[in-house]
């Protein structure tokens, strides 16, 4: 019976005691503050609310002390040792402290971090220090010793992580936009769901690293090592990927849900990048969409572009020989020069499309809306026009010998010389005329 009274007194004192635990985390012993101040060094010191901002603390020696509450905002931690050190402490009666450890509940129900906002810590050792959601931002930690760092929900907004070892990191709660990262080895890193928004990033190793639902947006990528990497949920708006290694890096496939968010809008990608070859767009039976890629290096001959709106697009100078463009929206595009040799249009709208010099011989434009398009110079030797609507459609200079127009609507539309082209036996039986007429198989015997 008296075992109970002895338990209860156990529990009593194991919560007191992680209690008192917890309050000495967030206390600065002022002997130890002294020390510090005095000899620039303080192993396994308590400064937990201690006030060092702007203070100099070079090549100090700090590990493993508690200072999970202090603000060393713009201090100078350069070469300083914080190896083991305490900068966050979470509890929230669950017990999770340093680097993620669980111990026995304590009921603290605190969430503490220090702050270190623009403070230097270049070439600092922070080996196996615990930085769970400190403040971080606009940071020197240029060269900086990370190895078994607890990053957990670290803001690092605008640090400089120049030439830091990030390797097989999880980086996927932690805030790195606009922080320099060039030439630091993110080999392995788990970016997760991370910021890294407006990040420089150039020459970055993240070979094997997962971006998959990272946000990279205006990110500068140039000449990072991505091979292997997989970016197939992440969003690069506006980012700079010229250079970059690409070897076996998964993509976003893209699709009609991009055109509204946007994964890829105005992305730079190296020279001679073909998505196409890259599986990034989709073809065969799934759209391809051209919006949110240049193609410019792209192979496109014989593809299948199903589905698309690719309206006021400059396509100009790209090759779709032998392609089938099915249901594709490409009202005022700029296909000027386009090679369109062979092309199967099917459901294709191209009213005020820019064709002018455009190939598109043997092409196949039956029925295609074509109305006020610009056919100027355009090569249509023997392409099938019939049925298709090319209303106000200027085809003036153009090459129509073995054309088909037959039922063509060429209503105030502008045609070469009628008498050179009859010449060239071209079909027009059964179209409508510029003039409103419906040309009869007779008259080309006058």
């Amino acid at each position: 019976m008296k075992l109970k009274p002895l338990i209860a007194a156990i529990f009593i004192l194991t919560f007191l005691s992680g209690c008192l635990d917890c309050t000495s985390k967030q206390t600065t012993n002022p002997r130890h503050l002294k020390r510090l101040l005095k000899t620039n060094k303080c192993i396994g010191c308590r400064l937990g609310d201690a006030n060092l901002a702007g203070a100099d603390l070079a090549g100090a020696n700090l590990a493993p002390s508690k200072l999970v509450k202090a603000n060393l905002d713009g201090a100078n931690l350069q070469q300083a040792n914080l190896s083991q050190a305490e900068l966050g402490w979470y509890d929230m009666n669950t017990g999770a402290g340093q680097n993620g450890y669980i111990g026995p509940p304590t009921s603290c129900q605190i969430n503490l971090s220090a702050s270190l906002k623009g403070a230097n810590l270049s070439n600092a050792n922070l080996s196996e220090a615990n930085l769970r959601n400190v403040e971080l931002q606009e940071a020197n930690l240029r060269d900086a010793n990370l190895e078994r760092v607890n990053l957990l929900g670290v803001n690092l907004q605008g640090a400089n992580l120049q030439g830091v070892n990030l390797e097989n990191f999880d980086l996927s709660n932690v805030t790195l936009s606009k922080a320099n990262l060039s030439n630091a080895n993110l080999s392995h890193v788990d970016l997760g769901s991370g910021y890294l928004n407006n990040a420089n990033l150039a020459g970055a190793n993240l070979s094997y690293g997962d971006l998959s639902s990272g946000y990279l947006n205006n990110a500068n990528l140039a000449g990072a090592n991505l091979s292997y990497g997989d970016l197939s949920s992440g969003y690069l708006n506006n980012a700079n990927l010229a250079g970059a290694n690409l070897e076996k890096a998964k993509y976003r496939k893209i699709g009609a849900l991009e055109k509204e968010t946007g994964f890829y809008r105005d992305t730079v990608f190296p020279a001679k990048f073909d998505p196409v070859q890259a599986g990034m767009v989709r073809v065969g039976k799934y759209p391809l969409d051209l919006n949110k890629v240049s193609l410019r290096d792209a192979d496109l001959r014989g593809k299948i572009i199903d589905g698309e709106n690719l309206d006021g697009l400059d396509l100009s100078g790209l090759d779709f020989s032998q392609a089938e463009l099915i249901q594709v929206s490409l009202v005022k595009a700029n296909l000027s020069k386009t090679n369109l040799k062979n092309v199967r249009f099917f459901m294709t709208s191209l009213n005020e499309a820019n064709l002018s010099k455009a190939n598109l011989s043997g092409a196949n434009l039956s029925r295609i809306n074509l109305q006020d398009a610009n056919l100027s110079y355009a090569n249509l030797q023997g392409a099938n026009l019939q049925g298709a609507n090319l209303q106000g459609a200027n085809l003036s200079n153009s090459q129509l010998s073995r054309a088909n127009l037959y039922k063509a609507n060429l209503l105030n539309a502008t045609l070469p010389n009628l008498e050179k082209l009859y010449g060239k036996s071209s079909m027009f039986y059964g179209a409508t005329m510029p003039d409103g007429t419906i040309y009869q198989e007779e008259d080309t015997n006058k």
